[in-house]
């Protein structure tokens, strides 16, 4: 039992720290030169460059398969509604954080799902397979997440921490 509070406590504390409600304040965001990804369910596509809102994605297949780096913005589409997880894989630092957010006029962009006990909306995760199979570890640090609407999602945004010692 004593396991599981320690997990939960370090999920608290991992998930605080992820979406930037720190104790030093709200941080902020430098310039960079850092890549802005868009993603449009209502008007993307999936071929093009994802670069401008002209040319966003439609689906989250393109940004799920990235590393993002510090910097890096994912930004969804106000009005639209996905049906599908938005998985993040990277790292920001204190100037420069990854952050997921919405760009447009309207309502909040909705990620909504079907309520399935696997559900999750958007998942912040700490590694991923590598070209030979084996999990390559990549430390989840100053990502911030606002401006989404997760919807019909057991686990809504869910930060992921794997165990390093069992890869």
């Amino acid at each position: 039992m004593k396991h599981w509070k320690r997990m939960l406590a370090l999920f608290a504390a991992v998930g605080i720290s992820v979406l930037g409600l720190c104790s030093a304040g709200i941080p902020t965001f430098a310039e960079s030169e850092a890549n802005t990804y868009y993603i449009s369910s209502s008007t993307g596509d999936d071929a093009a460059d994802g670069l401008t809102p002209e040319t966003a994605w439609k689906t989250f297949q393109n940004v799920n398969a990235k590393k993002l780096s510090a910097g890096e913005r994912v930004l969804l589409k106000r009005g639209d509604e996905f049906h599908e997880r938005l998985e993040i894989l990277g790292q920001g630092t204190e100037d420069a954080w990854i952050e997921v957010s919405a760009y447009g006029e309207g309502e909040k962009p909705v990620i909504r799902l079907n309520n399935d006990e696997d559900d999750i909306g958007i998942l912040v995760k700490d590694f991923y397979r590598g070209s030979d199979g084996k999990a390559v570890v990549s430390p989840i640090q100053y990502i911030k997440i606002n401006n989404i609407k997760v919807a019909d999602s057991r686990l809504g945004i869910f930060v992921r921490i794997y165990m390093t010692e069992n890869i």
